[in-house]
C-alpha cells in the first residue's frame, strides 16, 4: 500500500512534465526551403499580392504557385491562390486566406491541467499571430475548394444561423490558485472583477449583443467562466433574462456554467448579464469574470456589418443550406464566403439589395463555421519579411540539430544586442574551448513557438530539443540569457514594455527557472543551469563582460586575501524575527567557515523595528571596497532594496573584487520589471558592485529560504566546492526537493540567478598558506632586555582551499650579532587562519638592538599549495631596548696607530634618557679580575663617569700615553651610586697599540677567549691550550629469537650517548653484526667507506663518504650508508670476509659484535670462530641459539668484555664508557674586518715540548665572499715556523672579501699537547664607523600627534673613526600597528668626514590613516646599493615610537532652507536654497571628499529614498560641493531644486569627516511640505496683548516671497497710526515666519500710543498680483482681513 501511494504521489508530481506536448513545435519546418512571414492580429480574410511578395524577396518568377504553402501554429493552412492554374506566379496573382489572431491555444501547454486555463481566447503574451509562406519543390499546397453553385431556386431559404456573441474582460490579472507559484495554476489569467472590496460593492454588468434573435429557433446556449480571486468563500450570483443563479466556490477555483434557454426570452438587441456576490458588504470577497458566450439563432439580417461570422447548421431536407442575406454592408464587389470547417470558398451572388449563397451540408450535427467578408474588408498584407537567420541562405532557418557541441554553453539573445553578445561569445569560447552556441531569440520564436513573440515555450522547447536531440555529445552545461525580460502581466497590455522585453521569461511571478525545470527527467532542479544578464543596451553587456573578465582573471590566481571574506546581513521587522534570522545566518557562518571554503564571516544584524535600516558605516563600506566573495541578505525586501541594506551599489569602490550576493528576501530577485531592481543595480553597475545575484523573484517564506540557502552554502563549501554558480543552484535544489512539497517547489522555482551561471567562486584545488609582515606581532609590544621572555604571535592565513593537512611553521630569530635561533612547529586545520604564540627568551644584552624575525610556512613543502614559494615567508623586526652601553671605538681587537686614544661607546638605545655611565681602561682583563678574589688593577688603570642622554659617549683618559705593542682592555657600563663591578653589566673590548699600524690583533692570552675551539680547550686560569677529552657512553642490546614486530626488531642495535647508531637488521637470516668505532673520534665506520664483503653493501652516487649523513646512494639493505656490517652465518664467503675484516682493523679502534637471530654456533663456519679467537674471545663458551655481545679495543689487552645469553628467549645488554683524548683540533678567530684593503698577516705559535717536536701546525685564511655569502679558503695550510710567520695579503680584494677569519690547525699524535698561541695579527686599512648621536642633536614633532598632523624628525649622525665616509644614505621607514613596514624616503647626505657629524631630517606631511601606535625608524647607511662597510651597524638604527591619536570628535552638521533652520513638517519654497554645512575641529584633515556625504530625498508618495547626485541633475540641478580650506575646516553643499509636486518631502543627510566620524548617532532627517501655489496666511502679532513690543507671525507658500508687503495699524476710529513696510520686517522666506522687526507701540512720529485696542491688516502682492489667502484656524480672529491687537502697559 505504501509503495502504491508513493508511486501515485510521484506520478502526480511529474504530471506537469508528462501531460504537456512532447513536440518541439518545429516539426513543420523543412530546413531546405525558404520561408517568409506575415503578421495577423485580428480575424479576417487576408490577401498578399504577387507584386508585394516579389518586392519582399520572394522569387516568384521561379516558383510554381501551386507549390506555395502557408503555415500557422505548425499546421498548413488552406488558401486560395488566384491565378495559379497556369503554373506561373504573376504579379497580379495573390494569396488569399483566413487569418486568426493569436489566442490562448499555445498557452494551454503552460498549464499542468488544461482545464485550469480560464481564458482560451486571450493570449497571455500577444494578439499577433505569424503566418509563414514557403513553397515545396515536390508537393502541392493545400487549397480551399471553390463552390460556385448558384442554383438558388432549387433550395428553400434557411430561417436562421447560429451566432456566437463572445465577451471577455482582461483589465485585471488573477494570480490563480497558489498566488506564490510561478507555474501557471488554476484560474490564473486575465479577467474582470466583481464582488466586495474594502466596503464597496463592485457589480459587473456584461452587455451582450443579442440582436435579430430568431425566436422560433433552437434554444439559446449560454456559457460563462468565473473564478475566485481572494481566499474567502465566494457566493456568486448571476442574473440575466429568465435566470437568477447563485453558487458558492472557494479560494481561487475556476467555475464554468452553461444554461439553455428559449430564444423568446431574448427580446432586446443587447442583453445584460449581471455578476455579483451575495456576501455581506463588510466582508471582502471578490471574483474574476473571464468570458461569456451566448450562442443563439440569428436571422439572416446581418446588422449592416461588413464582416460576419456565422455557424451554419445543415439543412436536413436539402443538400445545401440556402442563405438569403440582408442588411450586409458589402460595399462594391461581391462578398467572399469561407466555410472554415470544410475549407471551402463559396460563391456569393447578389439578390436584389441582398445576397445569396449555397453552403453544402457536411453531415455533421455541429454547425459549420463560416466567415463572410465584404471585398472592401479584405486586408491586404504588404509587410512580408524573409527569414534571415542564416547569413549565406536568405529565407532559411538554421537547423539547430547541427549546432550541437559537446557540453555546450548556450547564449540566447536579441538582435538589438547581437554585436555585444558576439563579444561575450568570443570570450566564452576561449574559456570553454569553443563550446558556445549563440541563438537569436527571434529564431526561437519562429522555430519553437510558431512565431509568437515573448512566448516562453520558444526557449523551453529549444532547451528540450537540445537535451533530447543533441545526441552523441555531452548535454548542455549552462544557458545564459542576454537581454532584459519583463513580466507578461506587465507587458501584455503595454506596447512599450512589450518591446523592452528582449528575451522573455516564464510565469507570474516571473522566473527563468521554469524555462528549464521539469525537462530531461528533472523535478524542480534546472535541467541546464541558467542565468540572465538583464541588459537593456549593448553597453550593459560589455560592462558586465568586463567585470566577468576581471573576475575570472582574478579567480585564475593567485588567491587573494579578500576572496574568503563573507558578509551576512540580518533583518526582520521585530525582535523575534530578527533573532530567528540571526540564527539562520549563524548556521550559514558555520558552514562557510568550515572546509573546503574556509571563509571568514562578518555579520551585521538589524536591531530596530524601522522598516528599512541603511547600514552606511564606513567600516562596512571599507570591507566591501577591500573585497568580499559573498554577501548574504536575510530579511524583508522589495524589488528595490532590503530592510537591512548597504550603500547604493553605485557608491561601491570594489573594482575587480566582485561578490556573489545571496538574498533571502521577498522580490529581491525580481529582475522582470520596468524599474531597475536591486539585483540589476548590483550586477549591471560597471566596474563595481556584484558579479552575480541569487534571489527570489516572488514572496519568500523564511523557513523555505533557509532550507534553500543552507543547501546552497553546503554545496558551495563542502559537497561541490569549485562547481559553477549555476551547478551549485542545481545541486542545492536536488538536495531539498521532494514531490508534493509545494512550498519547496515554489522556493526552488523562484530563486533565480542574475549573472553568468558558469562563474565559479574560489575554485582552488590546493590550499595556499600565506604570511606577510602583519603575520607577526609581539607581546608585549615593547621589549627590553630587562624581560626574561616575550611572545611572538604568528598568524598564518590560508587563501585557498581549506584542508586539514598539517604543515610546518618555522620562525627564525636573528640577533643583532647575526646569530640565529630557529623554532619549528607542526600546525594543521588552517581553514582561514591559524594564530599561535611562541615564548622566547629575551637573551640579555646580546639581544639588544635590531632583532629580525622571519616566519616560514610549509617550507620545505609538506603540503602541495597553490603558491609554494612567494608568499610562504615574511620578515619583520623588533628593536629590543637596553640600558646597556657598548664599546665601539677602538673596535674590538683593533690595532690602534696612535699613542693616545679617545674611547667611544654607543648606547644600545640611542634615545635612552639621561643617565650616568662608567668607563674603565687597564692592561689586564678587568672582567677576569672581577671574578678572581684579590686580583688587583694594574698601575695603568683609569676610570671616569659620564652623565648624558643616549647616543655616542666619549672619553679621552687624561695624560694617558699608550705603550708600544701593549694590549689594553677597556669597558663601559651603566653607573650606580655604590661601585660594585661584579654586579655591573660590563661590556668589554680590547685593542693593541702598534705605532702607525691599523688592523686586527689578538696578542694577549685573554683575547683568545673570544675565539672558537674545536677539540681544543681554552684554560683561562692556567693560560694554556689543551686537547679535550672525548667521552661517549656505549650501549648494546640484542635478543636470542626476537619477535617479528617492527617495535621489537628496532630495539636491537647500539647507541652512543643514547643516540641510536644502528637498529634492526634489515633481514631475518641469523648473522653477526659488527661495528667499529674510531680510536679518536669514536665515530662508527660506515658501509659507504668500507666494503669488506659483508651482506649490507652500499654504492655511493653523490656526496662524500666523509659526510655519511649527506651521502646519497643505494644499498641492498637500506637506502643509506649504515653504521654496522652484517655477516650471515650461513654464507661461507661472508664468514671468510668477517675473519679478514677483523684482522684488518688497526689497533686502538673499538670493535662491537652482537648476534642477530639465533643459530647453532657449534656448527657454524670455522672462520666465525677463528675471527673472534684472533681477538682472544672463547667462542666455545657460546650457548647454541642464545644471544651474545662482544666488546674490545683492539690491541689493548684486558679490554675484552662479553655478555652471553643462556637460551634463545634471553634479552641481553651491554654498557660502557668510552674515553679518548683528541690529538688534533682547530682554533677559529673572531671576525676580522671589514677592511678597505688588506696588507699583511703576522702569526706565531710555540710548541710545549723543548727541542724537536712532531707537532703539525698550519694556518688557513678564510674570506667571506660578498657575492656568494660563502666562506672561501684564500690561504690553505700556511705552515708554522719556529720564528713565526709574516705573509703579505695585499693580493686579497677587500671588495670581494671584506671580512676574514683565521683558522689554525693543531696536531700532536704523541704527547697530545697542542702548540700554544702567541699572537696573530692582520694589518689592514680600516673602514669608517658612523653612529646616530641624538645627544648631539635630536628633535621630534610630536608625540602624541593628532591624526593628520605632520611628523618632523632631526637627528645627528657622527663619524666616530679617523676615516672619511662617502656621501651617506639615510633611510626612513615606518611600522604601524600591524607590523607592516612602509618605506618613507631614503635621503643622501654629504660625505661624512672623520670625527665630524651631519644632520638627517625627514618631514611626513600627514598622519591621516595612521591612528594608533607607530614607530618611525631612522637607519644610517642602510644595506642598499649605496651601503658602505662599517665595523658596527647596531648604532645606525633608532626607533622613535609615537602615537597618532585618532580623530574621534564628531563634526557638526547644519542644514538650512533659504537660510532658516526649519522645524519638522514646516512649509518651504518649491524652489528652496538648501545649504548643508559640515564643520570639523580637526585642523589637518580637510573636508574635501563628496563620498563622505550622502543626501537622500523621499518625494511625496515614494516608498524609498532617492540618493541625490553631485554630478547628475536632481530635481533640476545637481548638488554643488565646496570643499573646506584649512585651517577653517568647513565644507558646504548648495542645492537649488525645483519641487514641482506638492506634498510632504523628507530630506535625510548623512555626513562624516575624513576619519569617518559621523555627524551624529542618527542621520539628520527633516520632513517639509511644498505648496507651489503662492499663498499667505493671516498675519498674527505675538505677543498679544503686548506691553513693550510685538512681532508678526505668518506663513508663506509658493516659490517666491511677496514683491510688496505692508502692515497697516489704525485706531478703532479708522486713523492710520503706523505703516510697516516689507523692508522694515527683515528677512522673509517661504514657510513659517516670525519677523525680525518688533513694533514698539509707537506711531509714525515715534510717539508712544495710548493703551487700548488697535486694528491692523496686511496688504501684499506678488509681481502685481494679489496673493491668495490660505485658510488656517486663526481665520476666526479676523474679519474682512482686519485683526485686533491690544496695547497694555
Amino acid at each position: 500500500m505504501k509503495k502504491t501511494l508513493l508511486l501515485l504521489l510521484l506520478l502526480l508530481a511529474l504530471r506537469p512534465m508528462v501531460s504537456k506536448s512532447q513536440t518541439y513545435e518545429n516539426d513543420w519546418i523543412n530546413y531546405g526551403q525558404q520561408y517568409f512571414k506575415v503578421k495577423v492580429w485580428q480575424n479576417g480574410i487576408y490577401r498578399i499580392s504577387g507584386t508585394d511578395l516579389q518586392f519582399s524577396g520572394v522569387p516568384i518568377g521561379s516558383i510554381d504557385p501551386r507549390k506555395v504553402q502557408v503555415f500557422h501554429n505548425g499546421q498548413e493552412e488552406y488558401i486560395h491562390l488566384e491565378g495559379e492554374s497556369d503554373g506561373v506566379f504573376n504579379g497580379s496573382d495573390f494569396i488569399e486566406f483566413f487569418g486568426s489572431m493569436n489566442d490562448g491555444s499555445m498557452d494551454t501547454r503552460l498549464y499542468s491541467d488544461s482545464t485550469w486555463q480560464p481564458q482560451p481566447q486571450y493570449s497571455l503574451y500577444t494578439d499577433t499571430a505569424v503566418y509563414f509562406i514557403t513553397w515545396s519543390s515536390t508537393t502541392n499546397g493545400r487549397r480551399l475548394t471553390a463552390v460556385n453553385d448558384n442554383n438558388y431556386p432549387a433550395y428553400t431559404p434557411a430561417s436562421y444561423f447560429i451566432r456566437e456573441s463572445y465577451v471577455m474582460q482582461n483589465y485585471g490579472y488573477n494570480r490563480g490558485m497558489n498566488q506564490n507559484s510561478i507555474d501557471y495554476t488554476e484560474s490564473e489569467g486575465w479577467c474582470g472583477v466583481f464582488g466586495n472590496y474594502q466596503g464597496t460593492n463592485f457589480v459587473n454588468n456584461v452587455a451582450v449583443n443579442t440582436a435579430n434573435v430568431y425566436s422560433s429557433g433552437p434554444n439559446v446556449e449560454v456559457n460563462t467562466c468565473v473564478g475566485g480571486v481572494n481566499n474567502n468563500p465566494h457566493n456568486m450570483t448571476l442574473v440575466f433574462p429568465g435566470t437568477n443563479f447563485s453558487d458558492t466556490y472557494y479560494m481561487q477555483s475556476i467555475r464554468r456554467y452553461n444554461f439553455s434557454l428559449s430564444p423568446a426570452l431574448f427580446t432586446s438587441s443587447s442583453t445584460t448579464f449581471t455578476y455579483n456576490v451575495s456576501t455581506p458588504l463588510s466582508i471582502t470577497e471578490y471574483s474574476a469574470f473571464y468570458w461569456l458566450s451566448v450562442r443563439y439563432p440569428h436571422t439572416f439580417d446581418l446588422e449592416a456589418a461588413s464582416t460576419f461570422e456565422l455557424f451554419v447548421p445543415d439543412d436536413a431536407g436539402q443538400t445545401n443550406t440556402r442563405m438569403d442575406i440582408s442588411n450586409f454592408n458589402a460595399g462594391t464587389g461581391s462578398p467572399i464566403l469561407y466555410d472554415l470547417t470544410n475549407h471551402r470558398r463559396i460563391l456569393v451572388s447578389p439578390n436584389g439589395p441582398g445576397w445569396q449563397a449555397l453552403v453544402p451540408n457536411d453531415g455533421s450535427a455541429t454547425p459549420k463555421r463560416c466567415f463572410l467578408s465584404a471585398a472592401g474588408s479584405i486586408q491586404n498584407i504588404t509587410s512580408i519579411k524573409g527569414i534571415n537567420y542564416v547569413q549565406s541562405a536568405f529565407g532559411q532557418f538554421n537547423n539547430l540539430l547541427n549546432a550541437a557541441v559537446d557540453s555546450a554553453y548556450i547564449i540566447i539573445t536579441h538582435r538589438a544586442l547581437w554585436n555585444q553578445a558576439l563579444a561575450y561569445k568570443n570570450y566564452r569560447n576561449i574559456t570553454t574551448a569553443n563550446r558556445v552556441v549563440m541563438v537569436d531569440i527571434d529564431e526561437l520564436y519562429d522555430q519553437f513557438s510558431y512565431g509568437i513573440q515573448k512566448h516562453p515555450l520558444s526557449i523551453r522547447n529549444f532547451v528540450r530539443f537540445a537535451l533530447e536531440r543533441w545526441t552523441g555529445v555531452g548535454k548542455p552545461q549552462h544557458i545564459l540569457l542576454l537581454g532584459k525580460s519583463m513580466s507578461p502581466a506587465d507587458f501584455r497590455q503595454n506596447p512599450t514594455l512589450f518591446e523592452l522585453c528582449l528575451v522573455p521569461s516564464y510565469g507570474v511571478p516571473t522566473s527563468d527557472m521554469l524555462l528549464v525545470t521539469g525537462l530531461d527527467g528533472t523535478l524542480y532542479e534546472p535541467s541546464v543551469p541558467i542565468g540572465r544578464i538583464c541588459a537593456r543596451t549593448g553597453n550593459e553587456i560589455l560592462d558586465y563582460l568586463a567585470k566577468v573578465q576581471e573576475f575570472e582573471q582574478v579567480q585564475s590566481g593567485p588567491p587573494q586575501t579578500w576572496m574568503k571574506e563573507i558578509l551576512h546581513f540580518g533583518g526582520g521587522n521585530n525582535q523575534g524575527q530578527q533573532d530567528q534570522l540571526a540564527g539562520y545566518l549563524s548556521t550559514y557562518e558555520q558552514i562557510m567557515e568550515d572546509s573546503l571554503y574556509g571563509g571568514h564571516v562578518t555579520t551585521y544584524l538589524k536591531n530596530s523595528n524601522d522598516p528599512i535600516v541603511i547600514n552606511q558605516s564606513d567600516t562596512l563600506q571599507a570591507q566591501i571596497d577591500n573585497g568580499v566573495s559573498i554577501m548574504t541578505f536575510f530579511g524583508h525586501a522589495s524589488g528595490s532594496g532590503f530592510d537591512q541594506s548597504t550603500d547604493e551599489p553605485s557608491e561601491y569602490n570594489n573594482q575587480g573584487k566582485y561578490p556573489l550576493i545571496v538574498a533571502n528576501s521577498c522580490f529581491a530577485g525580481d529582475i522582470h520589471t520596468y524599474q531597475k531592481s536591486v539585483s540589476e543595480k548590483f550586477v549591471l553597475e560597471p566596474s563595481k558592485a556584484a558579479i552575480a545575484f541569487i534571489a527570489s523573484v516572488g514572496q519568500g517564506i523564511p523557513e523555505d529560504l533557509y532550507a534553500y540557502s543552507t543547501a546552497l552554502f553546503q554545496n558551495t563549501s563542502r559537497n561541490h566546492y569549485g562547481a559553477t554558480i549555476g551547478q551549485l543552484m542545481k545541486y542545492s535544489i536536488q538536495d531539498i526537493q521532494a514531490p508534493g512539497m509545494e512550498n519547496i517547489k515554489i522556493v526552488c522555482n523562484e530563486m533565480s540567478l542574475n549573472g553568468d551561471p558558469a562563474l565559479r567562486l574560489n575554485v582552488w584545488t590546493k590550499p595556499d598558506y600565506m604570511v606577510d609582515g602583519s603575520s607577526l606581532r609581539f607581546n608585549p609590544a615593547a621589549v627590553t632586555t630587562d624581560l626574561d621572555t616575550f611572545s611572538v604571535v604568528v598568524n598564518v592565513r590560508n587563501l585557498a582551499k581549506a584542508v586539514s593537512d598539517s604543515f610546518t611553521v618555522r620562525v627564525t630569530r636573528t640577533y643583532p650579532d647575526g646569530s640565529d635561533s630557529v623554532y619549528t612547529f607542526q600546525r594543521g586545520n588552517c581553514f582561514y587562519n591559524d594564530e599561535f604564540s611562541i615564548t622566547m627568551t629575551t637573551g640579555g644584552f646580546s639581544s639588544a638592538g635590531l632583532n629580525l624575525f622571519r616566519v616560514e610556512v610549509d617550507l620545505p613543502d609538506s603540503v602541495d599549495e597553490y603558491d609554494n614559494l612567494t608568499n610562504n615567508s615574511a620578515t619583520t623586526q623588533l628593536f629590543i631596548n637596553s640600558n646597556d652601553i657598548i664599546p665601539v671605538y677602538p673596535a674590538r681587537f683593533a690595532i690602534h696607530p696612535y699613542n693616545s686614544v679617545t674611547l667611544k661607546a654607543s648606547t644600545a638605545n640611542p634615545l635612552a634618557d639621561v643617565r650616568t655611565y662608567r668607563f674603565e681602561i687597564d692592561t689586564i682583563d678587568m672582567n677576569l679580575k672581577d671574578s678572581i678574589p684579590g686580583m688587583q688593577n694594574s698601575p695603568l688603570y683609569r676610570f671616569t663617569a659620564i652623565t648624558d642622554s643616549g647616543g655616542v659617549l666619549s672619553w679621552s683618559p687624561p695624560s694617558y700615553i699608550l705603550q708600544d705593542s701593549v694590549v689594553y682592555y677597556w669597558r663601559v657600563t651603566n653607573d650606580s651610586i655604590d661601585y660594585d663591578p661584579v654586579k655591573y653589566r660590563w661590556q668589554q673590548s680590547s685593542f693593541q697599540y702598534i705605532p702607525g699600524k691599523s688592523g686586527w690583533s689578538q696578542s694577549h692570552f685573554h683575547q683568545f677567549m673570544a675565539d672558537g675551539y674545536q677539540n681544543v680547550r681554552y684554560d683561562t686560569l692556567d693560560r694554556y691550550f689543551d686537547f679535550i677529552q672525548n667521552n661517549k657512553t656505549l650501549r648494546v642490546l640484542t635478543k636470542g629469537q626476537p619477535g617479528l614486530t617492527q617495535t621489537e626488531l628496532n630495539e636491537i642495535g647500539y647507541s652512543l650517548n643514547n643516540v641510536p647508531m644502528e637498529y634492526n637488521g634489515c633481514q631475518v637470516f641469523p648473522a653477526v653484526m659488527v661495528a667499529v668505532l674510531d680510536s679518536i673520534t669514536l665515530d662508527p665506520w660506515t658501509t659507504c667507506a668500507y666494503n669488506v664483503g659483508q651482506f649490507n653493501t652500499f654504492t655511493l652516487t653523490s656526496g662524500s663518504c666523509d659526510d655519511p649523513v649527506n651521502a646519497q646512494g643505494f644499498g641492498n639493505c637500506r637506502q643509506r650508508a649504515e653504521n654496522y656490517f652484517i655477516f650471515q652465518y650461513g654464507n661461507a664467503g661472508q664468514m671468510t670476509s668477517l675473519n679478514n675484516f677483523l684482522a684488518s682493523v688497526p689497533d686502538g679502534n673499538y670493535i662491537i659484535a652482537y648476534s642477530w637471530f639465533n643459530t647453532t654456533y657449534s656448527t657454524v663456519d670455522p672462520n666465525f670462530h677463528n675471527a673472534f679467537a684472533s681477538l682472544n674471545f672463547n667462542t666455545a663458551a657460546l650457548r647454541d641459539n642464545a644471544p651474545f655481545i662482544y666488546f674490545t679495543r683492539k690491541g689493548y689487552s684486558g679490554s675484552n668484555q662479553e655478555v652471553l645469553g643462556v637460551n634463545q628467549t634471553d634479552t641481553i645488554t651491554f654498557s660502557t664508557l668510552l674515553s679518548t683524548v683528541w690529538n688534533r683540533g682547530y682554533v677559529n678567530s673572531s671576525l676580522l674586518g671589514p677592511a678597505r684593503s688588506w696588507e699583511s698577516l703576522h702569526w706565531n705559535q710555540r710548541p710545549v715540548e723543548t727541542g724537536s717536536s712532531e707537532d703539525i701546525v698550519y694556518l688557513n685564511v678564510l674570506g667571506l665572499n660578498s657575492i656568494t655569502d660563502a666562506w672561501d679558503t684564500l690561504v690553505n695550510q700556511l705552515l708554522y715556523t719556529p720564528t713565526g710567520k709574516d705573509t703579505v695579503m695585499n693580493w686579497i680584494s677587500a671588495t670581494t672579501y671584506p671580512y676574514l677569519k683565521l683558522q689554525t690547525y693543531l696536531q700532536d699524535d704523541s704527547l697530545r699537547t697542542p702548540p700554544q698561541m702567541d699572537y696573530w695579527r692582520v694589518y689592514y686599512e680600516p673602514v669608517p664607523e658612523c653612529a646616530l648621536n641624538p645627544n648631539r642633536l635630536y628633535t621630534f614633532y610630536n608625540n602624541p600627534l593628532q591624526e593628520g598632523d605632520t611628523i618632523r624628525l632631526q637627528m645627528a649622525i657622527d663619524n666616530l673613526s679617523n676615516v672619511d665616509m662617502d656621501s651617506l644614505s639615510v633611510a626612513f621607514y615606518r611600522y604601524g600597528a600591524n607590523r607592516s613596514r612602509t618605506d618613507i624616503a631614503t635621503v643622501k647626505l654629504d660625505s661624512l668626514r672623520e670625527n665630524q657629524y651631519l644632520t638627517a631630517s625627514i618631514v611626513v606631511d600627514s598622519t591621516f590613516g595612521l591612528a594608533g601606535n607607530n614607530s618611525l625608524w631612522i637607519e644610517a647607511n642602510p644595506y642598499n646599493a649605496d651601503h658602505q662597510a662599517e665595523q658596527y651597524h647596531f648604532n645606525n638604527i633608532a626607533e622613535v615610537k609615537f602615537n597618532v591619536e585618532r580623530d574621534r570628535v564628531n563634526p557638526i552638521l547644519d542644514v538650512t532652507f533659504d537660510g532658516v533652520h526649519i522645524l519638522d513638517g514646516d512649509i518651504v519654497s518649491g524652489k528652496p536654497n538648501i545649504i548643508v554645512r559640515l564643520h570639523d575641529e580637526n585642523r589637518f584633515l580637510a573636508l574635501n571628499d563628496t563620498s563622505k556625504f550622502k543626501v537622500y530625498l523621499r518625494a511625496p508618495g515614494a516608498v524609498s529614498n532617492q540618493l541625490l547626485s553631485f554630478t547628475l541633475p536632481n530635481y533640476g540641478q545637481a548638488m554643488r560641493f565646496t570643499p573646506a580650506v584649512l585651517p577653517l575646516n568647513s565644507a558646504r553643499i548648495d542645492w537649488n531644486p525645483v519641487f514641482e509636486t506638492d506634498g510632504i518631502y523628507e530630506l535625510e543627510v548623512e555626513a562624516a569627516d575624513r576619519s569617518n566620524n559621523e555627524s551624529g548617532r542618527y542621520n539628520y532627517k527633516i520632513s517639509f511640505e511644498v505648496i507651489n501655489r503662492s499663498t499667505i496666511t493671516e498675519v498674527l502679532n505675538y505677543p498679544n496683548p503686548f506691553s513693550t513690543s510685538t512681532r508678526f507671525v505668518f506663513t508663506l507658500t509658493g516659490s517666491e516671497i511677496p514683491t510688496n508687503m505692508k502692515i497697516q495699524i489704525m485706531t478703532i476710529s479708522g486713523k492710520i497710526v503706523r505703516e510697516i513696510m516689507k523692508e522694515e520686517l527683515g528677512n522673509i522666506h517661504i514657510g513659517r515666519n516670525i519677523t525680525d522687526y518688533a513694533w514698539d507701540g509707537k506711531d509714525e512720529f515715534g510717539d508712544q500710543l495710548a493703551n487700548g485696542l488697535y486694528l491692523y491688516r496686511v496688504i501684499t502682492n506678488l509681481n502685481g498680483e494679489t496673493i491668495e489667502k490660505r485658510a488656517t484656524d486663526a481665520d476666526k480672529y479676523f474679519k474682512k482681513g482686519w485683526g485686533k491687537m491690544y496695547l497694555m502697559r
